[in-house]
């Protein structure tokens, strides 16, 4: 029984981190900057740049926009969380 809530800002965080290391990756900043910009271990950022790869920076911006309607639609009430979170998956 996690709070959707919860869940929605560490999707949010997780996404942002993405977004950030893809962003980073491409200026062709070390690693060790990506990290220490980023404040992340240094052992996350092999999972997160592979990840980042999967992503064209257009999708980033439309996942994060997808993520930012449904925490307000959840927080005014026009859907259920649970439900919301499991209907925003398949764009993950």
């Amino acid at each position: 029984n996690n709070d959707p809530n919860y869940i929605l800002s560490m999707l949010a965080r997780n996404l942002r981190i993405l977004t950030l290391v893809k962003h980073l990756n491409d200026q062709k900043k070390s690693f060790r900057e990506i990290c220490s910009i980023l404040r992340i271990p240094p052992f996350t950022l092999p999972s997160i740049l592979d990840t980042s790869k999967n992503y064209e920076n257009k999708q980033l911006i439309q996942i994060y926009r997808k993520l930012s309607n449904l925490d307000l639609q959840i927080k005014t009430g026009k859907i259920d969380g649970h439900l919301g979170l499991t209907l925003i998956c398949p764009y993950l």
